[in-house]
């Protein structure tokens, strides 16, 4: 049965033509409640994504929601930026882009994404200015169970006993490891977005690596056992101002900090 078109529905679906190359395909897309697999902007900037990627949604949450407070308050030029959970690349590529950082070190364990997030990197030209490193970011070095979903947006590293058929075996770095690894002495900006790593993220790194950055937005999620005021304590105790965004009942939401140093 032919999909009856909706005035409403087709004049949202539009709103993307003055963004967007091809918005004939997100249009298309959008009407049949589907998601595309390339995404063109008119200034050039491009993606891929492969299987049941998210990929208008990815670009709504980072960019047009701007979910990071990135257009909200931009990143001066040449900023050292560190991307926890890269996933395809689409907050990292316009980071580079739109936002002229100098460097982002991108950070994606998942295979398929990392691949995606590789392509993406490549397509726009931007080998010099974001590095990619296959591994997560946890508490520790070690190599943990990462369980990866359909969509590609729930990865997570899980416990032994949580791993599913779809788990993979990944490695972890530490956030201290990364200023220590990278030679980075000052990062402007920190994105966390890990379904549930934050916490060791966060609650083991040292006093000296968190006041080496200069702003943090981070997704925090319900995990047994913590909850996002952990996260913004540690950080107040650290001298950063911080915001919480905490719905009631919402198993998760932001935490955005701005360092006073």
């Amino acid at each position: 049965m032919k999909e009856r078109l909706r005035p409403l529905k087709a004049l949202r679906a539009l709103r993307y033509a003055r963004q967007v190359a091809n918005w004939p395909d997100v249009f298309r897309a959008y009407l049949r409640n589907r998601d595309v697999q390339r995404l063109v902007l008119r200034s050039g900037v491009r993606w891929q994504a492969h299987g049941n990627v998210p990929l208008m949604g990815l670009f709504n949450e980072v960019w047009r929601h701007d979910c990071y407070r990135l257009r909200q308050a931009p990143l001066a030029g040449e900023a050292t930026v560190i991307d926890i959970g890269a996933n395809v690349g689409v907050f990292a590529v316009l980071v580079a882009t739109e936002l002229r950082a100098r460097r982002v070190y991108a950070f994606e364990p998942s295979p398929q994404a990392a691949d995606d997030l590789a392509a993406n990197v490549a397509a726009n030209k931007l080998e010099d200015k974001v590095f990619i490193r296959r591994m997560a970011v946890a508490g520790s070095r070690d190599t943990r169970a990462f369980a990866v979903t359909e969509s590609q947006v729930m990865n997570r590293i899980v416990a032994s006993g949580e791993a599913n058929k779809q788990a993979v075996l990944v490695p972890t770095t530490t956030l201290e490891a990364i200023f220590r690894d990278e030679g980075i002495e000052w990062c402007d900006f920190l994105k966390v977005d890990c379904e549930g790593s934050e916490y060791e993220i966060v609650l083991t790194a040292p006093d000296w690596v968190l006041r080496r950055v200069g702003r943090i937005a981070l997704e925090w999620h319900r995990v047994k056992g913590h909850g996002p005021w952990e996260i913004a304590e540690r950080l107040r105790r650290t001298d950063f101002k911080v915001e919480v965004d905490e719905r009631p009942g919402a198993w998760l939401g932001y935490i955005f900090a701005t360092g006073v140093a």
